[in-house]
């Protein structure tokens, strides 16, 4: 997933204190992605960073303080899957790096060192990890 413009909460089994999950939790818990998910999220993600928390916080969509990790209005391109167990937080490398993805596994990349706007995703390196997972078995 390339900088998600969709809640961080999407994978969530329980986001908030009423228990509610994330909308598209069912991926991840009918195993309906059998290889590695892997997203990309960077700070440097304006639109998702700043105009998606905005947006739903103005149409008092919660699960969409503005933006951060910590903000019921997060998304997943500047923040990654947050209350997401399965979620392993890691650096988006260089090409030529060995990542230890596994099947079914969850991976918030973060991409600050190479994706520098929301639609900034065609880089070696994002090609290079995306690549990687394919090859996971």
């Amino acid at each position: 997933m390339l900088q998600g413009a969709f809640s961080h909460y999407g994978f969530s089994a329980r986001y908030d204190e009423s228990g509610q999950a994330g909308f598209f939790r069912r991926i991840l818990s009918d195993h309906l992605v059998t290889g590695p998910l892997l997203i990309s999220h960077t700070h440097n993600d304006n639109a998702v960073g700043m105009m998606y928390p905005l947006s739903s916080r103005v149409a008092g969509q919660v699960g969409q303080a503005i933006g951060d990790a910590s903000s019921i209005y997060g998304g997943m391109g500047s923040n990654g899957a947050q209350k997401t167990s399965e979620a392993i937080d890691l650096q988006l490398e260089d090409v030529g790096f060995s990542y230890a993805f596994t099947p079914g596994g969850v991976y918030n990349l973060l991409a600050d060192n190479y994706i520098h706007a929301h639609s900034d995703i065609c880089h070696p390196q994002t090609a290079y990890a995306f690549l990687q997972a394919v090859a996971t078995t």
